[in-house]
């Protein structure tokens, strides 16, 4: 059985440029994982790989989940893009 929702965000809680999502998931990585480790380069891991790492270091890190996501997602995506180019 489908189940509909509807909700609403305030207009400056949403962009539609992706440069400033990732600027900020590019940030939190630096500065969050940063604070522990040496940090890894986007592509030194596959974007399935970046999962299981993020899941080891988010509670370490005492990440927000939103946070977490992102940050996942961006580490994905900037890794698939360096494959695509080699």
């Amino acid at each position: 059985m489908p189940v509909h929702v509807t909700g609403f965000v305030r207009a400056d809680a949403v962009t539609d440029d992706m440069e400033v999502a990732w600027m900020n998931a590019e940030m939190t990585y630096q500065f969050t994982c940063g604070a522990c480790h040496e940090l890894h380069a986007p592509d030194d891991f596959s974007p399935q790989e970046w999962i299981s790492q993020m899941q080891s270091m988010v509670w370490n890190a005492n990440m927000r989940s939103a946070d977490a996501l992102m940050v996942l997602k961006w580490l994905q995506t900037k890794s698939e893009e360096a494959r695509e180019t080699k």
